[in-house]
């Protein structure tokens, strides 16, 4: 079972989360809180797997909360009402972030991320080896800026620096998604902790620009996945 700790200070928001999650046969509610410091000595017990955790609390922000957390409660999925804090919320290590009104479709999603990290499937890519030279490199997937294809082989970009594969780009986004990365072109893949704005091109394509500037091409047909996975505007 998945033992979940629900904290808003909103009972009806509560309430809510607790009517969606009853259609999760392995999911059970293990207790609520509405403030920081409840949700602190909720988890204290010892018994809870997944915290369901709103960011703007009456004592301070969920996301000041986190580090008192990492030993006690291996996994944190977000849910606010503001999208400012998306960036922030993913640094924190969350795995994953939901904006009010929760959209059950989502909220699924979430829980299924939920399940592979629970099962050890996220563990697969600790690290991605990549030659360089007579080395062998050893990136973590949090380092990598986006992967994009050349013939037989896809390039890692990381920085300055460009590192070359031979996988398929099917293959290595499997492997990364859980990391918090995307399918934005059929041959190119972006960590979602990079983007910095979209902004809509020709044919319903759009065009992705990145925190150090570069742009890359989204593709129709990956649009509509990369825009329900960032945050809406009010």
């Amino acid at each position: 079972m998945i033992r979940t700790l629900i904290v808003d200070d909103i009972s009806l928001a509560r309430a809510r989360l607790i009517r969606l999650l009853a259609s999760e046969p392995d999911v059970t509610i293990v207790g609520e809180a509405s403030t920081l410091e409840a949700a602190l000595e909720r988890a204290n017990f010892g018994d809870v797997d997944l915290i369901l955790l709103d960011i703007g609390l009456p004592d301070g922000s969920g996301l000041d909360l986190v580090q008192h957390l990492e030993e006690l409660v291996p996994h944190i999925v977000f849910i606010t009402a503001y999208s400012a804090h998306a960036v922030r919320a993913f640094e924190t290590g969350a795995l994953d972030y939901l904006l009010k009104p929760v959209d059950p479709d989502r909220l699924q999603l979430a829980m299924r991320r939920v399940r592979e990290r629970l099962d050890g499937k996220v563990e697969r890519t600790v690290r991605l080896a990549v030659q360089s030279g007579d080395r062998t490199v050893y990136l973590l997937p949090a380092d990598i800026d986006y992967v994009d294809v050349a013939g037989h082989y896809v390039c890692i970009h990381v920085g300055k620096d460009t590192y070359l594969r031979r996988d398929s780009m099917a293959s290595l986004a499997e492997a990364l998604e859980p990391s918090g990365f995307l399918r934005i072109h059929r041959s190119s893949l972006v960590n979602v902790r990079r983007i910095a704005a979209l902004r809509s091109a020709r044919n319903q394509d759009a065009l992705l620009e990145l925190t150090d500037g570069m742009i890359l091409r989204v593709s129709r047909q990956f649009r509509t996945q990369l825009e329900a996975s960032l945050p809406r505007l009010p």
